[in-house]
């Protein structure tokens, strides 16, 4: 049996505890075509990131997934752009993203889940590179969220086994604009 855990926004609580934890579609295209080169059943529904309980830098990969929660997933959205919209990114630079900029919730409370996975559920492992070379889409990550080797479990079917909440993580945006992400509980 492995101890995985798992960050999400607290206010999915009630939610998780009655129905379980649900697979969600992958931002990104490439995460997906990995899923299903690989699960021996891919199912369409997506896929639950976790990382192994007890790993080296637990704290900081936590802080880099809440991190990318409320930065780098709106700006893989983002990304994810139209033909016209891809054209109007390349003319307005920077600009394209102050819109998006304004939208992003930055005062954000967390719940990190720590669940016990049966060894007979099929699960991906692999290490997630987290890096700051993209410059080129005018929206540079903060280089403290980075890393290139934060284990990752993923699954393809929805986790409803043993669950418990072991600590919170807050998150703010400082007046320079900076993310803070503290961990409370550990």
């Amino acid at each position: 049996m492995d101890e995985v855990l798992h960050v999400t926004n607290t206010t999915n609580l009630k939610s998780i505890f009655k129905k379980g934890l649900f697979c969600f579609k992958p931002s990104l295209e490439h995460h997906e075509k990995y899923a299903k080169e690989r699960f021996s059943s891919y199912h369409k529904r997506g896929l639950i990131y976790t990382i192994p309980y007890g790993c080296n830098k637990m704290d900081k990969y936590l802080k880099d997934t809440v991190y990318w929660k409320i930065w780098g997933r709106p700006r893989n959205d983002a990304l994810n752009l139209s033909d016209d919209d891809w054209l109007k990114y390349l003319n307005d630079g920077s600009k394209y993203f102050e819109t998006m900029e304004k939208q992003l919730t930055y005062e954000e409370h967390f719940s990190v889940l720590s669940i016990e996975v049966l060894d007979d559920i099929e699960r991906l492992e692999t290490a997630h590179l987290q890096t700051h070379d993209m410059s080129n889409y005018y929206m540079d990550m903060d280089c403290s969220f980075e890393h290139g080797d934060k284990p990752l479990f993923m699954f393809n079917e929805n986790l409803n086994y043993k669950m418990k909440v072991i600590g919170t993580i807050e998150t703010q945006r400082k007046r320079n604009k900076k993310i803070e992400v503290n961990l409370r509980g550990f």
